[in-house]
């Protein structure tokens, strides 16, 4: 986003704003400052562009005064894009690692220190900042820093390595949607007329309450004809940095209080029968053209 749009704009008072960095002198941080009561956005455009390089000439005096050579701001921008990025292996965890920085900590920065001058409190308080943004956002902001302020310690911009207070994870309380009989209806009428063949999935996930992974580790070991008892012991789960020799998913077993059985409906046993029988005619045609793919391939080698 241009800068100009960012940090000119329009009250609610129908008055054009300027919001810029200071530095304060006495705490030696910079600060963001609001001039507002400009009747045009030239006047509001023309005071940015002024403040701004008073800003620069303050913020050089400073960083000379104090031989450090970042605000934490910077040193953030720095840290992503000179020390994460070429090391980084995972496309998503940069993404998330970029928007992390430019939409929860920077706009919650209250003051913007000298990166020597951090410590574990202006952390602490940072952190805690964050946490309006979401549940889950204080320990990702949490994780994030904690590799910012050992690359900092490492390369010597901080007097002493910052040992944080461990943030627990949050996950957010899951959004439960309760459908009426009509919607239950239409939803139905919908996966009957679907044409791909993914009903005995839908039923497994809306009248058993099976997660996506807990389907995908289902074989029909799992269940048990005479008693209708279907017992789920394990899940695919999706690993974070596939590579050559890493699958993107892999089964594993479910934590014993995750650990379940259960008689299903006698419609989801009906549908998981038919997939078994349309499964066990399409393994068994597919057995049949590979063994006359080879005994072709044979005839034709000699």
């Amino acid at each position: 986003m241009n800068q100009d749009k960012k940090n000119v704009f329009l009250s609610h008072d129908h008055l054009w704003c300027s919001q810029t960095k200071r530095i304060n002198h006495e705490n030696q941080v910079a600060v963001l400052c609001t001039h507002t009561g400009f009747f045009t956005r030239s006047g509001a455009k023309k005071d940015y562009k002024e403040t701004t390089r008073l800003f620069q000439k303050e913020l050089a005096a400073l960083k000379d005064s104090s031989h450090c050579p970042f605000l934490l701001s910077e040193y953030l921008d720095y840290w992503f894009h000179k020390i994460y990025l070429p090391a980084c292996t995972c496309k998503n965890t940069a993404v998330r690692y970029r928007w992390i920085i430019e939409n929860v900590i920077l706009p919650n920065m209250e003051t913007d220190p000298l990166i020597q001058t951090v410590d574990t409190g202006y952390m602490e308080d940072l952190i805690r900042s964050c946490q309006k943004y979401c549940k889950g956002t204080e320990h990702a902001v949490y994780e994030l820093l904690c590799s910012v302020t050992e690359s900092a310690w490492k390369q010597g911009h901080l007097k002493q390595e910052l040992v944080l207070p461990p943030v627990r994870k949050k996950r957010p309380e899951p959004m439960i949607s309760l459908y009426t009989r009509e919607q239950t209806r239409l939803f139905l009428e919908a996966v009957y007329q679907a044409p791909c063949p993914h009903r005995l999935e839908f039923f497994l996930a809306l009248f058993c309450g099976l997660q996506p992974g807990e389907i995908l580790g289902l074989t029909y070991d799992d269940f048990n004809p005479d008693t209708y008892i279907l017992s789920v012991r394990k899940h695919y789960i999706k690993n974070q940095q596939p590579s050559a020799g890493i699958p993107r998913y892999s089964c594993r077993e479910l934590e014993e209080q995750r650990c379940r059985s259960f008689e299903i409906p006698d419609f989801v046993y009906e549908e998981l029968i038919q997939r078994k029988e349309k499964n066990r005619h399409f393994f068994s045609a597919r057995s049949v053209r590979k063994k006359i793919g080879s005994s072709a391939s044979a005839a034709m080698g000699r």
